[in-house]
């Protein structure tokens, strides 16, 4: 796609004026809707970040470098499970620009054992936020265990720890806690029974 071909070659000559390289990709996505109900084999129903559950929509993923210049976009139908969509456009990107080493970073949404399983075995490093209600139990007591925190950063109102925990599958989950985020989620648990 010509378009693309231009965004890539904008950027990477943009980096290469402050003797840069492509080496981190930041890859989300999102939902597009459209004003209408008429379906098509792009454009279909399926979970809206929008709200717009009564519109057709598209699902579309970007891909930026770490100063958040555009790499790439790829369309997906809108009933695309977000979780299928990142093997798909690593696999394009490297092939497209040639691309040998990168490290991806990416929400949540996108972590699911296939896709990691799937990293490793084509050696793509990754950074993968990780949602602590679904972590495993012996993980979980790990996280909560303030034994091997260490403090990272300090301000007037806040301290921020963090500790490595190596998994059984040789990857490692940092662990971050933060005293003022600590604070907030209690008054937000004391507001919370109070309503109840």
């Amino acid at each position: 796609n010509q378009s693309k071909q231009i965004i890539h070659t904008h950027t990477t000559e943009l980096l290469a004026e402050q003797k840069e390289t492509i080496d981190v990709m930041f890859y989300d996505l999102t939902t597009v809707y459209f004003e209408t109900n008429s379906q098509d084999t792009l454009r279909d129903f399926g979970f809206s970040k929008d709200g717009k559950c009564q519109h057709v929509q598209i699902m579309l993923a970007v891909i930026v470098t770490k100063h958040g210049l555009p790499i790439d976009y790829e369309e997906f139908p809108g009933n695309c499970y977000e979780g299928h969509t990142l093997i798909p456009v690593i696999d394009k990107i490297k092939t497209r620009y040639k691309i040998d080493q990168v490290v991806l970073v990416a929400d949540a949404a996108l972590m699911n054992n296939i896709n990691l399983t799937t990293l490793t075995e084509k050696n793509i490093n990754y950074v993968i936020a990780a949602r602590i209600k679904n972590t495993k139990k012996t993980i979980l007591e790990n996280i909560l265990n303030q034994d091997g925190y260490q403090t990272i950063s300090t301000s007037k109102d806040d301290a921020i720890q963090s500790k490595s925990i190596v998994l059984e599958t040789g990857s490692t989950l940092v662990a971050f806690h933060s005293a003022k985020r600590a604070r907030k989620d209690e008054r937000d648990r004391e507001k919370a029974i109070e309503k109840i």
